[in-house]
């Protein structure tokens, strides 16, 4: 499964559909990542430019917690619309 930079994925173009966050999850998920659980990849779609998150914002805010540089992500092609459509 190929990994994505954190750093390079965008999560600010309107394609989370939740209203936030819920900050509990994100420290009970990055809590199981540094004792080594595994989780599901999240989905990502490139424009050409850049990677914008589709599903796992959660995940994705927990693995930059616990320290992570990179996560597994599924890459799709496509623009920030369709990552919204996504998800």
């Amino acid at each position: 499964m190929p990994k994505l930079a954190i750093k390079k994925i965008r999560t600010d173009g309107g394609t989370q559909p939740r209203a936030a966050l819920d900050t509990f999850t994100v420290d009970a998920y990055a809590d199981d990542m540094k004792r080594g659980d595994k989780f599901p990849p999240v989905d990502a779609f490139f424009d050409g430019t850049d990677y914008w998150l589709a599903r796992g914002f959660h995940r994705t805010a927990a693995a930059d917690r616990s320290g992570r540089k990179d996560i597994e992500a599924t890459i799709h092609q496509g623009t920030r619309r369709d990552a919204i459509l996504f998800s």
